[in-house]
């Protein structure tokens, strides 16, 4: 663990896609600064396959169907891109009526794939 984290809490460690030099103990966001992030703490240096583990403070992971689409069409989920969701079908996109986590795989355009969705107690637009 990093040895900066003095006291660990809650929150889940998850292996993910981060800036070439990240090294253990940096700040990290998972996110669109302009919508929404998850701040974290890197727990392991950034490997060769450019990820590293970090420490995430989200209410919990989940993975769940999400469709490749926006307000305009099919479109690709980014890692970081906000999720949201259609309150009459329930489905998780880029576009809906309410924000509901943050994708942390991608989604190929105009598909429908599970992936892991940090699931966030209070999201709000910045």
């Amino acid at each position: 663990m990093a040895k900066n984290i003095l006291y660990p809490g809650p929150g889940v460690s998850l292996k993910l896609a981060v800036p070439a030099g990240v090294v253990s103990g940096d700040p990290v966001i998972i996110g669109t600064p302009t919508f929404h992030v998850l701040n974290g703490v890197v727990i392991t240096d950034r490997d060769s396959n450019g990820e590293a583990t970090v420490k995430l403070p989200v209410m919990f992971v989940a993975d769940l169907p999400v469709y490749g689409q926006d307000d305009e069409g099919d479109a690709a989920v980014e890692i970081g891109n906000t999720v949201w969701i259609d309150f009459t079908t329930l489905q998780l996109s880029l576009t809906g009526d309410g924000s509901y986590g943050i994708a942390l795989e991608a989604v190929a355009s105009g598909q429908t794939e599970t992936i892991l969705v940090a699931v966030i107690v209070g999201l709000a637009m910045m």
